[in-house]
């Protein structure tokens, strides 16, 4: 009798499903929450990071609004108490962090890749450092122009020289509201005159990050005559160095021949020289 009351009891006890863990699974980046996790008014519950970079948008789920202000703790609790291993395990990192810390530790963890300076090869820049200071290293050291706009940034620039390889690069400071911290994104253009074609990729230090957005080059006196090219914000581990675009995804990179860039130029009377406007949109 003792051990049928035994048996019992042990049945009774709560058993974990093997589904557990998509309860702790972000809709939105499809990744463990990372903490604060907030929920909209009907329950749903994304990481608030993830909420931020939907500028304004309502909860995909119901579509009811969504703000900073209801906590999910119980969420939070879980993921404090369920450990996993680092995401750079495959990298030699052997500790098991909660999936509360999980996000801290791996901006920290000593196994996590690293990124050199694009100047590297063009002025033995030996910087090398976090994906996420970058741009800030750019902005300093190499005077890379830096930008901050909504969602529509603007440049005029000159055509390559044919026969000069050119780099270039600008710093997007994306302002969703006015109270957030600005998105980062990094623009690459690079002109390679073996193969007579410019490339264009914007680039997101975090890749926690992502945004779509849209490259247009157009005559800016007629801005009807225009090449458009749509995608998504890449990180450093999902593509590398534009330059080497040739050996990459080009579905990735907007490229442009050297021969139809100059059907969208025009030229300027105060310096005597010739333009075409660049326009990145984030949607």
């Amino acid at each position: 009798m003792d051990s049928e009351n035994l048996d019992y009891t042990r049945d009774k006890r709560p058993r974990a499903s093997s589904d557990f863990t998509d309860t702790l699974i972000c809709l939105i980046c499809s990744d463990y929450f990372k903490p604060p996790v907030v929920q909209c008014i009907k329950g749903h519950s994304y990481c608030s990071s993830c909420v931020s970079k939907m500028s304004g948008k309502p909860c995909p789920v119901c579509r009811s609004h969504i703000t900073d202000d209801i906590r999910n703790y119980t969420l939070e609790n879980l993921l404090d108490k369920c450990t996993t291993s680092c995401g750079y395990e495959s990298r030699g990192c052997k500790r098991r962090v909660s999936l509360y810390e999980r996000g801290d530790h791996e901006k920290q963890c000593e196994h996590r890749p690293l990124v050199s300076c694009y100047y590297k090869n063009i002025q033995n820049c030996e910087w090398k450092g976090d994906a996420s200071t970058l741009a800030g290293h750019l902005a300093e050291h190499h005077s890379v122009q830096e930008l901050a706009r909504g969602q529509l940034f603007r440049y005029l620039w000159n055509p390559p020289n044919q026969h000069i390889w050119r780099y270039r690069f600008r710093i997007l400071k994306q302002i969703v509201t006015p109270d957030s911290s600005p998105f980062t994104f990094i623009l690459e253009h690079f002109y390679c005159p073996e193969s007579q074609l410019l490339a264009f990729l914007v680039r997101s230090p975090d890749s926690d990050i992502k945004r779509k957005y849209k490259i247009s080059i157009l005559n800016r006196q007629t801005e009807a005559n225009r090449l458009s090219f749509e995608s998504t914000t890449v990180s450093f581990e999902e593509f590398g160095h534009v330059k080497d675009f040739l050996k990459s995804d080009l579905t990735k990179v907007f490229v442009v021949p050297f021969s139809q860039i100059q059907d969208f130029c025009f030229f300027c009377n105060e310096d005597k020289t010739h333009y075409f406007s660049l326009h990145i949109q984030f949607f």
